[in-house]
């Protein structure tokens, strides 16, 4: 009996480190994955806004745009060689929790004159991501509890069962 309890345990044991370390690597490839698509769409919007801001001051004028999510405005920076892509946080105002969001910050010249490109998108997902992962192991860990459990009643019923009739 307690060859079969010690076996448990470290059955137990072995599957809570293999369901941690499954978790945490599935939540860094998505997390790759989400942040790379992010990327790609980010870069694709600022080429967007740069063909229009070219089309748009083709006369020398100037442009200034301010959004939620976009910033465009005049500037004294130098032209920056690639754009940086970041994770920043900001609070959501209903709630007040941190949202990630994925911006991109480029600074550019147009017809002679350097503007300042932000982009912001937001990654709400992520914090599903994480919420729907850890639930998911949760159940897991609970239903391998509980299985265990049950398994163990169950061959344990079994194997005191020729001692249990050779008493009556």
């Amino acid at each position: 009996m307690r060859l079969l309890t010690k076996t448990t345990l470290y059955f137990l044991a072995a599957m809570m480190v293999l369901l941690g370390i499954a978790g945490f690597l599935i939540f860094a490839q998505l997390n790759k994955q989400i942040n790379e698509r992010a990327d790609k769409e980010l870069l694709y919007e600022e080429l967007q806004w740069v063909n229009y801001l070219e089309a748009a001051t083709f006369n020398g004028s100037r442009f200034v745009l301010q959004t939620g999510e976009l910033l465009i405005f005049p500037t004294d920076k130098p032209v920056t060689e690639s754009p940086q892509l970041s994770t920043v946080y900001s609070n959501k105002l209903r709630d007040n929790t941190q949202i990630p969001f994925r911006q991109l910050n480029d600074v550019i010249n147009i017809n002679g004159i350097n503007y300042q490109i932000v982009i912001r998108k937001s990654q709400e997902q992520k914090l599903a991501l994480v919420t729907s992962i850890f639930t998911i192991l949760a159940i897991v860990l609970i239903a391998l509890l509980i299985a265990t459990l049950v398994f163990n009643w169950i061959i344990s019923k079994r194997l005191w069962q020729p001692f249990q009739t050779s008493l009556s």
